[in-house]
C-alpha cells in the first residue's frame, strides 16, 4: 500500500476487490464503492417504468425514490474516503442510475457507462443475488480512461469489442465467489 492509498472500512473487501480485477485484465481500475443497497417498495416492472418515463422526459431517474443506498466501503490509490462521499452522486453518473432496475433485480450482473472517464464510475456490479430485497453492488472507477479506451488499449477491433471486455468481465465477476467476503 502506498502513501497516497486510501482505504476505508474494516475488512479491506474494497481493495481485495480492486486487485481481483486489476489481475483479472482491468488493470487500470484503481477505485472501488461498495454499497448496500434496498428496494423501498415496487417490482421490476413498476419501478422500470418510472425510470423509463423520467428518461424519456428528460429528468433524472428516481433511483432514491426506490431504492436506500447506504455506502459501506471504498478503495482508491487517489482519492479520500472524503472526496468521494463528497462527489458520490455526481461520480454516479445517469446512464449507470438509468440502467439500475437491471442490475438490482438480476437481469444483468453488470452495468457500464462506456463514455465515463475521470471520477466518474464506468461499471456497476451486483455482488450475489438480491436477497430480501437487499443487493451488494460495487461501482468500479479507471480514472484514466473510459471502457471505449480500454478497448483501445487491448487492440480490440470495434466488432469484437463487447464480446471481449463481456467475457472478461464475465471471467472476473465469476471468480468473486473465491474472494471472502
Amino acid at each position: 500500500m502506498t502513501d497516497q492509498t486510501k482505504t476505508v472500512g474494516t475488512m479491506g473487501f474494497a481493495e481485495r476487490l480492486i486487485r481481483h480485477f486489476q489481475k483479472n485484465g482491468f488493470r487500470d481500475v484503481t477505485e472501488g464503492v461498495i454499497l448496500h443497497v434496498k428496494s423501498r417498495f415496487g417490482d421490476y416492472e413498476k419501478i422500470r417504468s418510472e425510470f423509463s418515463r423520467a428518461s424519456s422526459m428528460g429528468v433524472s431517474v428516481p433511483l432514491a425514490q426506490y431504492f436506500e443506498i447506504r455506502f459501506i466501503e471504498c478503495f482508491s490509490e487517489t482519492r479520500s474516503e472524503e472526496e468521494i462521499r463528497k462527489h458520490f452522486h455526481s461520480d454516479f453518473e445517469p446512464e449507470l442510475r438509468r440502467q439500475f432496475p437491471e442490475l438490482f433485480f438480476g437481469k444483468t450482473n453488470y452495468l457500464f457507462d462506456e463514455n465515463a472517464v475521470g471520477t466518474k464510475f464506468d461499471i456497476a456490479i451486483r455482488i450475489g443475488q438480491n436477497v430480501d430485497n437487499v443487493a451488494k453492488i460495487v461501482l468500479l472507477n479507471d480514472p484514466d480512461s473510459s471502457f471505449v479506451e480500454y478497448f483501445e488499449r487491448q487492440n480490440v477491433t470495434q466488432s469484437e469489442e463487447w464480446e471481449t471486455l463481456c467475457s472478461d468481465l464475465k471471467i472476473a465477476v465469476g471468480k468473486l465467489a473465491l474472494l471472502q467476503i
